[in-house]
């Protein structure tokens, strides 16, 4: 069976809050198939990779948004793709005439919906009128070269009919901020990702203890060390249960200590809690986008340690992981966050500078993450990773998060 590569990357809205997912879909043949051959195929293709992956589990309650051009919308039959978890967007690239609007008519009819890149809308309109153009649900700008005449031309159609702006390739907090002055409510791109970083603010106390605490989870199954520790934090201990009282565990005794709310979770399950509420504020809120992304780092790095035959990382790697991303949740400098706690030198390098065996494996974690597909090629051969792989390590990881979180709410 052929190879083929699924990334998903998010699509947010002006809290950084995941709404939707851009599917980046990449089959390992693409270069050698002859476009036509290639568009008769996608659908099939994609079809079968989503089974594979289980789409509903992927996308959650979330839609995905699957690019398409007019070759795969003449050539194949998108029907066999499922309508209540896809949105398809019309490249740039796209020659929209006639016989394209009809099937695209024809699919949205069936409930499927659509959206377009503002390149498009003049055609659109040129060849259909404002009533077809209306049915889209989304127009994308392109940020890297933003057309303002034509957002300008478009504005009061756009907000008349109700249609939502997503701008494409925001990669800095100043492009967000920017997009969000002109109207936009949608967002693609690893602006998020980047801190932004709170003059004078400091990493609390409890959060220090909480990172602690995970470290010797992660270098160690015994929880007499642990137990100690979070003995030690009357707010940890207290949260800890609040949470055995709320959580439904089947018990006939009363969990009214700490060692035995630690033993009843056991090591996995303390993790899980351990980490959500490290990544929880005090007011209870939590960037669910940047968690999400830091468990899926974690279980990945853990992963490719076994492919890369070391082992002996994997533990630090789940860590590194979980921390990479540590800035941008609490708004303070990285190394401020690895000065506070007893890192090993390894591990502060990896999430400091990115530097190390630590680093590079953050790095090929990150590449498939963001589903840049020559990278992924390029630094697999470099590290010795098969790339066929990834796409099941990647499905692995994101069920990781869903299983981390739903073992928290059913426990």
């Amino acid at each position: 069976m052929e190879f083929a590569f699924l990334g998903r990357q998010p699509i947010v809205d002006v809290d950084k809050e995941t709404v939707l997912y851009s599917l980046l879909f990449r089959r390992s043949n693409a270069r050698k198939v002859p476009l036509k051959d290639a568009a008769a195929g996608y659908s099939v293709a994609i079809s079968e990779l989503m089974h594979s992956f289980n789409i509903e589990e992927t996308l959650g309650k979330r839609k995905g948004v699957l690019k398409i051009d007019d070759q795969t919308i003449i050539k194949t039959d998108l029907t066999v793709l499922p309508s209540e978890h896809l949105v398809f967007e019309l490249t740039e690239t796209t020659h929209f005439s006639m016989k394209v609007s009809k099937v695209i008519e024809a699919l949205m009819d069936k409930g499927y919906e659509f959206s377009l890149s503002h390149k498009l809308i003049d055609d659109v309109l040129l060849k259909r009128d404002e009533e077809f153009l209306a049915r889209f649900s989304m127009i994308v700008f392109n940020v890297r070269k933003l057309d303002f005449d034509m957002l300008h031309k478009h504005e009061r159609f756009i907000k008349n009919n109700n249609m939502v702006l997503m701008a494409s390739k925001v990669e800095t907090q100043e492009g967000f901020e920017m997009c969000k002055r002109l109207g936009f409510t949608l967002f693609l791109g690893y602006f998020f990702e980047q801190a932004e970083i709170l003059k004078g603010k400091k990493i609390s106390a409890n959060r220090i203890s909480l990172i602690s605490i995970l470290s010797t989870l992660q270098s160690s199954s015994d929880l007499d060390e642990v137990i100690k520790m979070i003995g030690y934090e009357p707010e940890i201990s207290l949260a800890l249960l609040k949470y055995m009282k709320s959580a439904h565990l089947s018990t006939e005794k009363e969990i009214d200590n700490v060692q035995q709310a630690v033993n009843l979770l056991g090591h996995k399950k303390l993790t899980s809690w351990i980490t959500l509420l490290l990544f929880t504020s005090s007011d209870g809120s939590s960037n669910e986008t940047l968690v999400d992304t830091s468990l899926m780092r974690a279980r990945m790095m853990e992963l490719l340690c076994g492919v890369l035959e070391r082992q002996e990382y994997s533990k630090q790697a789940y860590l590194v992981g979980l921390l990479s991303l540590a800035d941008a949740i609490f708004k303070v400098p990285m190394r401020d966050i690895v000065d506070s706690v007893d890192f090993s030198p390894a591990l502060k390098k990896a999430l400091v500078s990115g530097d190390g065996e630590l680093g590079k494996i953050l790095k090929l974690a990150m590449i498939v993450e963001h589903g840049n597909y020559k990278k992924v090629e390029l630094l697999s051969r470099k590290l010795g990773v098969p790339i066929d792989e990834l796409s099941l390590m990647f499905n692995t990881a994101f069920n990781y998060v869903l299983e981390v979180k739903q073992s928290l709410k059913t426990s």
